[in-house]
This record gives C-alpha cells, structure tokens and sequence, in this order.
C-alpha cells in the first residue's frame, strides 16, 4: 500500500493566536472530508496552544517549526521535544533553508535534531532543500548538494519500526515567492531524485522514505 503524502503549511513568522483560531475556523471545514493526505499545519511557538485547542478532533495534524536536540538545560530561546510533546505537536520542521541561511543549521545539527525527535516520538520534517542558487545550477543540484545534505542529515537513523519515518520536505526553492519550480524540465528532476537519493546511501535507511512531489 503507498504511503500517504503529507501536505505541510509552515507559516513562518506570522500570525497571532486570534489569527490562528480565526484561520481554522475557515479551514477546517474545507478539508473536513479530505482523507488523500496527511495534513500538517507548523504555525510559530507562540500559536502552537490556539491551533491544537482549534484542530482537536479534526483531521489536521499541529507540528512545530523547529527543536533543539537537548531535552533541558541553559539554552535561552531554544525549545525541547518534550516540551513540544507537551504542547500536543506531533511533527516538527527540522533543518528548514531558513535556519540553515540565517541561523547557521548544518547537516550535523539537524542530524542531532533527527535523533532526538524520533526519540522523543515526533515525526521529523527533514528538510534538505538547496536555495535558489544552487537549484540553477542543476548539476550540483544532482551531484553535491542532496545527496550529501541527506546522507549527513540522516546518518545514525535506522528508524526503528517503533518510530515514526521522518518525512523529506521538499526543496527550499518552490517554498520561494514566484519560482514554484513548475516547469517541465523541473518537475522530471523532482520526480528522479529520490532514485538518486536512495542510490548515494552505503546502507539505506529501511524506512527514510521521501514525501511525495507534486504530480504534473
């Protein structure tokens, strides 16, 4: 049986509690009868309250946009899985292009991150997309920049049967304000990479699978 595509909205840095309940209350019954996706909505820490407390009962799914590997300790700003198990997410967003651009995330931290979120029980969004740059020049697209994200970003993670599969989250690019990436020749290399992808493993992950791309 294939595995059910998740639809994940990030909302960034906007909205506040009374925008989030106001939100839900105008999409929920949108996708009341959807069943085809998992669908996941990762608004900011501050909003996590107010859209578990609208969702609950519903077949939408409230994850976090970000985690700090450590489950305590002297960390100002950062939060842990435990508290955002606490919080009722069940997903967070790990390595997003943004925290890698301005935040300074690496591979290894989001390897850390991984870890720890499939200890704690959450389903890890990885996210190994490229920035715009880099998705232009297609031959480092193909050669350098997943394969190695991927591969460090997961190393150590067999994903035992009793945690939830990490989802890949697609590129950095088509989350970018009018470049979706939708042309031809970019859907035919989305479609290919996770062939690619899964070739570059010394030993595969049994079950790192890759979310769905869009179909044509």
């Amino acid at each position: 049986m294939p595995r059910q595509r998740l639809i994940a909205a990030n909302w960034k840095m906007y909205k506040n509690p009374d925008q989030t309940r106001e939100f839900f209350q105008a999409f929920l019954p949108l996708v009341a009868d959807h069943t085809r996706d998992e669908i996941v909505v990762c608004p900011p820490y501050t909003d996590l309250h107010a859209a578990v407390e609208a969702t609950t009962g519903s077949n939408v799914a409230i994850g976090a946009q970000d985690m700090y590997w450590k489950e305590e300790g002297a960390f100002t700003g950062e939060i842990s899985p435990g508290m955002l198990l606490a919080a009722e997410c069940t997903h967070v967003i790990i390595g997003h292009s943004e925290r890698r651009q301005y935040f300074g995330e690496t591979d290894d931290t989001v390897n850390l991150k991984l870890k720890a979120a499939l200890e704690a029980g959450l389903t890890p969004i990885v996210c190994v997309g490229e920035v715009l740059e880099e998705r232009e020049a297609v031959a480092k697209f193909l050669k350098n920049v997943k394969p190695t994200s991927l591969r460090t970003s997961s190393a150590g993670n067999a994903c035992a049967p009793s945690m939830p599969s990490p989802r890949r989250r697609r590129a950095g690019w088509s989350s970018l304000m009018n470049r979706s990436g939708r042309s031809e020749p970019a859907r035919r290399r989305r479609r290919s990479l996770p062939l690619k992808l899964t070739a570059s493993f010394e030993q595969k992950p049994p079950k790192l699978s890759v979310t769905a791309w869009p179909r044509a």
